[in-house]
């Protein structure tokens, strides 16, 4: 389940996960759309999310974040560099390979792949 301390613990979690990995890019774009979907989840929602990380190395990684809100996420237009926030989604369009969303029986998901 994902809370308030979850963007951190993600972070350490993918570290683990990929060993020597972590510190190239792959591992470094992991970190950051993993940071940006689940900080995600936390703003938008109120009921908390699950994430899921698949990791074939030297292949492919596929990132899920799951929330309870079953209202699709739209792509906002670029934001202005004095605004705050609005730039999640953008990130994770520009880093990972692939990505989208579909709704799930527990509200819906959004998922992207990064391609080593």
């Amino acid at each position: 389940m994902l809370d308030a301390t979850a963007s951190s613990a993600v972070r350490r979690a993918l570290r683990r996960l990929m060993g020597s990995s972590a510190s190239a890019p792959i591992g470094q774009a992991a970190q950051l759309v993993c940071s940006e979907l689940v900080n995600n989840v936390l703003m938008h929602t109120t009921g908390g999310g699950w994430l899921s990380v698949w990791w074939r190395p030297g292949e492919l990684m596929r990132v899920e974040v799951e929330d309870t809100d079953p209202h699709l996420p739209e792509l906002p237009g670029v934001p202005a560099p004095s605004q705050l926030h609005g730039r999640g989604l953008h990130i994770v369009d520009t880093v990972a390979s692939r990505w989208g969303m579909q709704r799930s029986p527990r509200g819906k998901f959004v998922w992207c792949e990064l391609d080593v």
